[in-house]
């Protein structure tokens, strides 16, 4: 993903913040929704503004089984 190489990120940082619980540029009510799911298994969310422009969302699904890195209009 060029926008992130661009700006010297790699997803595996991404996904490693992801991981360690710091969701990134969440409102409050997400990071409400992401400290719910820790406890009842939903899906987790994080979202990371790149600047000028660029957002980056990493899922984990509910079943924990798969994470991905997309750009919102992927979803």
């Amino acid at each position: 993903m060029n926008a992130l190489h661009d700006r010297g990120l790699s997803a595996m940082e991404l996904f490693l913040r992801h991981q360690r619980g710091d969701w990134g540029d969440l409102d409050a009510g997400d990071i409400e929704a992401n400290r719910l799911a820790l406890l009842d298994g939903s899906r987790l969310l994080s979202a990371y503004d790149l600047g000028e422009g660029w957002r980056v969302w990493v899922i984990t699904e509910a079943d924990r089984r798969s994470t991905c890195l997309l750009l919102p209009d992927e979803y």
